[in-house]
């Protein structure tokens, strides 16, 4: 080998175990329900207490439930089946009680929210979410607990769309992607949690199931959303306090299943500890030595 592959190969192996150390790798957490109790009678069996989830209903003695093979792939999903004013349930699952998402550093460029869900008419959400408060559970009641959200129903006046860390929602009419009533939807809310002076954005991506779309496409006018995020902030506005789920189903029939949450970094700078150092130092000199020698 001459020199000049000898230092190329140099180059390589030093550059490697920098990445190596420095690149995070990908992590994604997904729920599906599948090892959960269902049944397809009535509204399910009850989530609350089911994988560490809990669950309160409003407005109704009903609650949300568990089906056994509703699911748009013939597999458990969770079913919401009570209607009639102001009649919802929330849902979380928290960090504490199960693995809800993956620890976010606040360094993300390339993050989402995904769920397949049903098109009722008050309409399904889905958030990223903090225990603010400590008490075991996020509630769209209980302030800073709720961060960027993907949203969807049949009501003209909810249609597709997200809403940011504050809670402003941003939407599109729901009939320039698909028809009403019913149908398996899968929304991706693509995240730069970076982007925006920190601020992040957000753009959703939709797709079809039961219509057969073969791929997510980006809904128009919902790109490069600003999220609202706030690095600084101790509630669900910072990426780095997300440790759960929370999710909303509001009226009949709403259906949620296949909640993916996945994170990707780019090489962040973080400082070598003096060990590392060290190491690649002695490395590098063993290296240059045999470099020479081959000069």
């Amino acid at each position: 080998m001459d020199s000049r592959a000898f230092s190329q190969v140099v180059g390589t192996t030093v550059t490697t175990i920098v990445l190596g150390l420095m690149v995070q790798p990908a992590r994604a957490v997904t729920h599906d329900f599948n090892d959960f109790v269902g049944s397809d009678a009535g509204g399910g069996t009850p989530l609350d207490g089911q994988g560490g989830w809990t669950a309160e209903s409003f407005n109704t003695p009903g609650e949300l439930g568990v089906t056994e093979t509703l699911g748009f792939d013939g597999t458990p999903a969770l079913r919401f089946i009570f209607g009639g004013a102001n009649v919802g349930a929330d849902a979380s699952l928290l960090n504490d009680a199960a693995l809800a998402i993956p620890d976010f550093l606040g360094s993300e460029t390339d993050a989402y929210l995904q769920a397949d869900l049903t098109l009722g008419f008050w309409g399904n959400r889905l958030a990223l979410a903090h225990d603010r408060n400590g008490n075991g559970r996020s509630r769209s009641y209980e302030v800073g607990e709720i961060g960027p959200s993907i949203e969807i129903g049949g009501n003209p006046a909810i249609g597709v769309g997200l809403r940011d860390a504050d809670g402003v929602r941003t939407m599109v009419p729901l009939a320039t992607l698909t028809d009403s009533g019913g149908e398996w939807l899968r929304l991706r809310l693509l995240m730069d949690v970076t982007a925006n002076g920190g601020q992040g954005v957000g753009s959703l991506y939709f797709q079809d199931l039961e219509r057969g779309d073969p791929d997510l496409q980006l809904v128009p006018g919902l790109e490069n959303i600003d999220l609202r995020l706030d690095p600084g902030a101790d509630d669900a506005r910072n990426p780095q306090h997300w440790d759960g789920l929370w999710l909303h189903h509001e009226g009949h029939t709403n259906e949620t299943d296949n909640i993916v949450v996945e994170r990707f970094l780019v090489p962040s700078p973080i400082p070598l500890p003096s060990w590392l150092r060290v190491a690649l130092a002695a490395l590098l000199a063993v290296l240059a030595v045999g470099m020479l020698r081959r000069s």
